[in-house]
């Protein structure tokens, strides 16, 4: 499984929303709040082997799950 697909299927298990999608909006559209988003990003670490770090400025740019795709291969680029 690629990472989008990944990422697709973890999106779905924080939200009710039935249409997740790569362009999703975390907030708008999968209505994620703080703690689910949160429970997201911890997953997405888990299943990748990655530290997200929410103090970078660049995860305050974060809007969508095709945002999220970027930081991860960013971050999987530069092991």
């Amino acid at each position: 499984m690629d990472i989008e697909n990944k990422i697709l299927t973890i999106a779905k298990l924080y939200t009710k929303n039935p249409e997740v999608s790569m362009i999703s909006e975390i907030k708008e559209d999968l209505k994620m709040d703080s703690l689910s988003l949160t429970e997201f990003l911890v997953a997405l670490e888990d299943e990748f082997e990655i530290e997200i770090d929410i103090d970078d400025p660049s995860i305050d740019e974060v809007k969508s799950l095709r945002d999220i795709w970027l930081v991860i291969v960013r971050i999987i680029d530069s092991k």
